[in-house]
């Protein structure tokens, strides 16, 4: 219940981004139309991907920020020190979300968020 409670922070939990209609985006707004964009540009594509192993790092990659928080990629650009601090921040929100699941998943959401994180991603289906 504890990791249940923490996700509902991705309600109001803000990203750096706005909406077209002027107000600020959710982290939870942001991964529901990221999770969209994936169901609706998967079939298009031209190599077959795990959709559903794709829906679970969008997920998961989001559900660390409940934690960590949200940080723009351009402040991460301009400033190296920003991007340390907010890796440093996402490993201790990792780890503490990890602690929180049953041993039955713990690992794999803890590796998803890892293989999203570093960009060794394996979505496509040979």
């Amino acid at each position: 219940m504890d990791v249940l409670q923490l996700a509902e922070k991705l309600k109001y939990e803000l990203r750096h981004s706005w909406l077209s209609n002027g107000r600020q985006e959710s982290v939870a707004e942001h991964t529901w139309r990221m999770s969209l964009m994936a169901i609706l540009i998967e079939p298009i594509l031209d190599e077959k991907v795990d959709l559903a192993r794709l829906l679970k790092m969008i997920i998961i990659h989001d559900f660390v920020e409940a934690e960590a928080g949200d940080v723009s990629v351009l402040d991460q650009v301009r400033n190296p020190e920003i991007r340390k601090i907010k890796q440093q921040n996402e490993e201790l929100a990792i780890l503490k979300i990890s602690q929180m699941l049953a041993t039955s998943n713990r690992q794999k959401i803890y590796d998803l968020f890892y293989e999203f994180d570093k960009k060794t991603i394996k979505l496509f289906k040979h």
